[in-house]
């Protein structure tokens, strides 16, 4: 019984190493083209970006979109201040954050929000997922200085927030007590 359970954590512990190094490879390896990598142009215009939304559907209430699709992403060139995420819960409008991207993947599929010392934000378009990678100790002090950035770069409140799909992450690097789990956001638990 105690040999399925350390074989059990191993193997969890191997799957978020491996998950973790496709995601360094993939943001080291992945260089922004030079129309992407100074961001989407700033701009006074608060319109949404929704999918086939008509333009009463922007500037009203927005559709709620299936949330097995794809969520859109800005377009270079976007005047859009906003857009939408389609979650299981419905439709969450939230900030630009390509504008002010560490890095936008060169294939606009997703940006690295926010790169600090002590902690990643990441976006995937294809899903419509979020990745806060702790990358220092304390840990559980450093979510929550990554939770509050991420509600501020994304202009959410938190019942916003918990409607996301957002992955907190600790490589075992960092502290094997948390490694291998998905701590998530402290105020959606």
């Amino acid at each position: 019984m105690k040999t399925k359970k350390i074989i059990l954590i191993i193997v969890a512990v191997l799957v978020v190493l491996i998950a973790g190094a496709c995601v360094w490879f993939f943001i080291s390896t992945s260089v922004p083209s030079p129309s992407n990598q100074a961001g989407i142009p700033a701009s006074s215009s608060s319109q949404a970006i929704v999918p086939n939304a008509s333009s009463s559907q922007v500037n009203g209430s927005l559709p709620t979109n299936n949330p097995s699709t794809s969520s859109p992403a800005p377009t270079q060139g976007s005047l859009a201040s906003v857009f939408a995420i389609a979650t299981s819960q419905g439709t969450v409008l939230v900030n630009n954050f390509y504008k002010n991207a560490a890095q936008v993947f060169s294939d606009g599929s997703g940006a690295l929000i926010i790169r600090d010392p002590a902690y990643d934000i990441l976006y995937f378009q294809p899903d419509g997922s979020f990745t806060i990678s702790i990358l220092k100790k304390p840990v559980l002090a450093v979510r929550a200085q990554a939770q509050e950035a991420f509600l501020q770069e994304l202009g959410v409140s938190q019942a916003d927030a918990c409607k996301l799909k957002v992955l907190v992450g600790v490589p075992i690097s960092v502290d094997s007590q948390y490694s291998g789990r998905d701590l998530g956001l402290s105020f959606c638990q």
